[in-house]
């Protein structure tokens, strides 16, 4: 596995994780171009929805669609950050990416298949179906379900470290997870508050969405680029793994 080496030396003396600054960081990033995340916030989900409800074809859609676009957020906050220029075409940018983030989305996937169907089978298990008895599930079996939220949460990065690292797939699934591994309770309580930021806007006729959508993704990129030190300077990786978006 090639890790770059400012990620690794993280890896070796861990860092700190200013929870409530990437709330204020994230809010000045998507201050500056509300409108324009919007938009894209708006075209985004409208894309996805569309893509979803078609059988079959849906599934391979957003397989490949979902990702990408997202990644479109972040890709717009670096430019923000980095004072670059940046225009609507910019969020789109992540189709650049399309094979490894595409390959990450679908070990992700495959991953959460395999850790819920044993839970599926213990639901089925106690479902009298002669009897028509709904399905009890004990307490302790909701523990099965800790694998599977400690990697949603380990790999959350992953996709970042694919367009800002130049990483492949594997490689930034793993820089994702032992990274956030260090802090694994802190980041997920931060994703987790972020999430209740985004769910404030399905009030207001649910048009808010649209602005905390994009928002609660400025917030985590924040994150990101504070953790991993991304605008970091006089680094060779900088140099070496940063993508240039020129």
């Amino acid at each position: 596995m090639k890790i770059p080496q400012k990620i690794q030396r993280l890896l070796d003396e861990g860092y700190n994780f200013q929870f409530a600054d990437y709330f204020g960081k994230g809010w000045s990033l998507f201050s500056q171009n509300v409108w324009g995340f919007a938009g894209f916030a708006f075209l985004n989900l409208m894309i996805q929805l569309v893509a979803g409800v078609v059988p079959v074809i849906g599934f391979i859609a957003s397989l490949l669609i979902t990702v990408p676009l997202n990644i479109g957020f972040f890709i717009v906050c670096w430019h923000i950050e980095a004072r670059k220029f940046h225009e609507f075409q910019t969020f789109f940018k992540g189709f650049e990416y399309i094979g490894p983030l595409a390959a990450q989305y679908a070990i992700q996937m495959l991953a959460s298949i395999a850790l819920i169907l044993p839970i599926i089978g213990f639901v089925f298990m106690d479902w009298n179906i002669l009897e028509d008895d709904l399905p009890s599930i004990q307490p302790w079996k909701f523990a099965l379900l800790l694998p599977l939220i400690y990697l949603q949460v380990a790999w959350y990065w992953a996709p970042m470290f694919v367009v800002f690292y130049k990483m492949n797939f594997w490689d930034a699934m793993e820089a994702s997870r032992l990274l956030i591994t260090k802090k694994w309770g802190t980041v997920f309580l931060f994703l987790i508050t972020t999430v209740l930021v985004m769910f404030l806007g399905m009030f207001g006729l649910l048009v808010g969405i649209f602005f905390t959508y994009p928002l609660m993704a400025c917030i985590n990129y924040a994150a990101f680029s504070d953790v991993t030190r991304l605008m970091e300077e006089g680094e060779n990786d900088l140099e070496d793994h940063l993508i240039d978006f020129n």
